[in-house]
């Protein structure tokens, strides 16, 4: 009789808080109350079944129906939600994530769809499936929620998951008797439903069977794993727990076969205390959630009117003030600008160091490899070869430091203008984000190489010349003709000879040329990215005292106009701090104290 009394007061302080002004109570907290409102008229008693994957979720509650509904293996089945309520007949309703509502069969066979060994994606796009079946234990307005494994679901299923605990107010939770209570287990349950204002919860020690008991005393066992459990969850140092630690020990397989194995398994005695707790405790259970969820809506109602109170008491004398602390920071702006260019000088040091030093290590590395294409070159068009494919090389390489560098040392820049932001944002408590007007990074770059190379395709016109004088009065008498036969006999030789001295003088010239010329090329490549660099960051200088410049003459505006309001309003203030006083008090009349 006393929690009907109860129930009663709720209804009414819940009509209450929702006959408040909508300025005090907001439309996210006016549609809890409303589905809160809604709950206590439908009575429904929620039991939601939890566990990690292969923790015999679904044959446990097959084992509760009486008969094997819902697909059972070692291996994880349960892919979404299976809300099971009463009906006279078997049947399956599929709820889309769409909202649309398809019929099926209430069997195994047509559940498998909807398993995680599925082959096709049917899953994937359900919500959760309504399964309605003539058990006794479902009547009376029971419903139980078999859900995935906690720790083998996705984004969507998880979300849909943590949708039904705050409408949960029994959570059954299965353990593994073998290896209980392991870390990710505690931690879903202190960070996903203690926090949901759930007290209820059943640790249910499944696999029992499965220990040996030779080796295990069974109640030995139970003591130590419910110690364990009120350490983990008694509530100490402030944090929400469980008045008391329920545990039952389970063979889920054993209650499922029936016949003596069924005595065997646990299930009685916790069916016994289930149907007990849906029927005798009912209404002291969801009279504690209830409460509970009112009392969070409430409280938050409380503490935004409580805010509203406090800014109403801030008077013009404070904005005042507020506003002679943002004229000293606009006649400070140019300290604040010489702060603002002390502090990117100092960054852009920092980049044009990193820039040189990528310069010296390509400069190294492209003499490197220009003097060793140079030294291994053994074709006859030197000249072409040095005058055209070198310096394209050269800078071919040129641009390639450009492209892959010029983004990188813009990034830094821009870097350094996201701090600036953090810091503007910081110091005026709002977001800042100082536009970049960078243009693509791009240089002339163009390698200024005047490298000549000796020609040395006329080798073979020398070569024959000195072949025919070294040739003059040794002739060869054949059918009356003058032969100058060593003329003949020496011409590769001689050939050969006079190309190789000609080309080691000639790259002897040539490296000369190119060491000289590439140093002088990368002096100007580094004149010219750090000029680049001093220019994208005086640009960004300016952005950033523009944007400095208008925040501040924006902050004013907005005190100053805090300020005429105020001075209108001030004759209102009182009425004003009036009227918030009586909310507090009336949502303070309206709390709930803790306790159940």
């Amino acid at each position: 009789m006393e929690e009907r009394k109860e129930y009663q007061e709720l209804n009414e302080k819940i009509d209450a808080v929702l006959s408040l002004p909508q300025e005090v109570v907001a439309e996210k907290s006016r549609a809890e109350l409303h589905r809160l409102k809604q709950a206590i008229q439908q009575d429904v008693f929620s039991i939601v079944v939890l566990g990690e994957f292969s923790r015999g979720k679904s044959t446990f509650v097959n084992a509760l129906m009486g008969e094997p509904l819902l697909p059972m293996d070692v291996l994880p089945e349960t892919a979404v939600i299976q809300v099971l309520h009463y009906a006279e007949q078997p049947g399956v309703e599929i709820v889309y994530r769409n909202g649309m509502v398809k019929q099926g069969e209430a069997d195994c066979e047509f559940l498998k769809r909807f398993s995680v060994r599925a082959q096709q994606d049917t899953a994937d796009d359900v919500e959760y499936l309504r399964i309605g079946y003539p058990s006794s234990f479902l009547q009376h307005q029971v419903v139980v929620v078999d859900t995935p494994g906690v720790s083998d679901m996705d984004e969507q299923r998880a979300e849909v998951t943590y949708g039904f605990l705050p409408q949960a107010d029994m959570v059954l939770f299965l353990l593994d008797a073998s290896s209980p209570l392991k870390k990710t287990e505690k931690e879903f349950l202190e960070k996903r439903v203690l926090p949901q204002g759930i007290r209820k919860i059943v640790f249910l020690a499944n696999k029992i069977d499965h220990l040996d008991e030779e080796e295990v005393d069974e109640e030995e066992y139970l003591d130590k794993l419910r110690m364990r459990l009120k350490k983990a969850f008694g509530g100490d140092e402030g944090k929400p727990g469980l008045q008391d630690i329920e545990l039952f020990p389970l063979s889920a397989w054993q209650a499922l076969k029936g016949g003596a194995a069924e005595k065997r398994s646990g299930m009685a005695a916790l069916r016994a205390y289930l149907e007990q707790a849906a029927e005798g405790q009912r209404m002291t259970i969801k009279l504690a959630r209830f409460q509970w969820q009112y009392r969070q809506v409430v409280q938050r109602i409380y503490n935004q009117a409580l805010s509203r109170k406090m800014l109403h008491e801030t008077d013009s004398q404070q904005l005042e003030a507020a506003k002679k602390q943002i004229e000293a920071m606009l006649a400070d702006k140019e300290q604040g600008q010489e702060r603002v260019q002390a502090y990117m000088e100092k960054e852009q040091k920092i980049i044009l160091d990193m820039t040189n030093k990528s310069l010296k290590h390509f400069y190294q590395r492209l003499e490197e490899d220009i003097l060793d294409m140079v030294e291994n070159y053994r074709g006859d068009d030197f000249k072409d070869f040095i005058e055209s494919r070198i310096i394209k090389r050269v800078q071919r390489e040129i641009d390639n430091w450009i492209g892959m560098y010029g983004p990188r040392i813009l990034l830094l820049i821009r870097k350094v203008e996201l701090q600036i932001s953090r810091g503007m944002s910081r110091n005026f408590q709002q977001e800042v984000m100082v536009e970049s007007s960078q243009l693509p990074f791009s240089l002339d770059g163009r390698a200024v190489l005047d490298v000549r190379a000796r020609d040395l395709s006329n080798t073979d016109l020398q070569a024959g010349a000195i072949a025919a004088a070294g040739g003059v009065g040794l002739t060869l008498v054949a059918g009356g003709v003058l032969m100058p036969f060593i003329s003949f006999a020496a011409m590769p030789f001689i050939r050969k000879t006079l190309f190789q001295k000609r080309l080691a003088a000639a790259k002897a010239e040539v490296t000369a040329q190119l060491s000289g010329q590439l140093i002088q090329c990368m002096n100007q490549l580094q004149k010219d990215v750090q000029e680049e660099i001093r220019k994208r960051c005086t640009v960004s200088v300016k952005n950033i005292v523009y944007s400095y410049e208008s925040l501040l003459a924006d902050y004013r505006d907005k005190i100053d106009a805090e300020i005429r309001e105020k001075t209108m309003r001030q004759r209102q203030l009182t009425s004003s701090l009036e009227a918030d006083k009586q909310v507090l008090e009336t949502l303070g009349k309206l709390q709930i104290q803790g306790g159940r």
